[in-house]
Parts: structure tokens; sequence; C-alpha cells
């Protein structure tokens, strides 16, 4: 019949490290943390293209009256070839003279005698 077992022996050496292996799956997300400061403000941006036009506008009231002007100043005297000869009242006429001549011009005062000596009816 066979023995008793015996004492084990010595623990052997150390194995070498085997081959990596593949990477597992992501895991989930955890809870966010706390917000962070406010930073420094950055740099103004350049300005946009200009808009369009408006459409116009409706005709104001009208306003009230301005004052008057001052009054200007007299104007030069001139001396016309008419003003030397004397005035006197005259008025446009096409009759001629008895003479033949047309002057254009007859007194008014004439004219009136003149009117009234051929109307009258006692004129000879």
């Amino acid at each position: 019949m066979p023995g008793m077992p015996g004492i084990p022996g010595p623990q052997g050496l150390q194995g070498r490290d085997g081959a990596k292996g593949q990477t597992g799956d992501k895991g989930s997300q955890g809870m966010l943390g706390p917000k962070g400061a406010k930073g420094n403000e950055g740099p103004r941006g350049k300005s946009g293209l200009p808009g369009m036009m408006g459409i116009k506008g409706t005709r104001g009231i009208v306003g009230d009256q301005g004052i008057k002007g001052d009054k200007g100043e007299k104007g030069e005297s001139v001396t016309s070839p008419s003003s030397a000869v004397p005035q006197t009242n005259w008025k446009q006429c096409v009759w001629k003279n008895a003479d033949g001549q047309d002057s254009g011009k007859i007194k008014v005062r004439e004219k009136w005698l003149w009117a009234k000596l051929l109307l009258s009816p006692t004129a000879t």
C-alpha cells in the first residue's frame, strides 16, 4: 500500500506578466463640479454694416410767422433825362396838333376843355 503524501515543497518563482488585455467600455459621466470665477472682458468687436434707410416721415405742422425785417437803406438818386423836364400832368393821346405834328401828348386840362367844347350844345 502506498504511503502518505509528504510535506509540500517550497514556493516556486513568480511568473512573468501576461500580454495587455483590451480596453474596457467608457464609464458613465460623473457629477458636475462647482461654477468657476468670471473671466476678464474680451476686446470690442468691429462695427457692422450700416442699416437700410427708413421711410420718410409725415410733414410737420406749419410754424409761426417770423418777425418783420428792418427797413432797408434808401437807394441812390438817379437823374434820368426825363426827370430834367418839369413834371406836368400829361397823358398819352393819338390826336395830331393843328400844325400836323404828332407829339403823342396833350395836357389833361386842355383835353377837358377841348372835350367840353365838342360836347357843349352852345359851342359855335
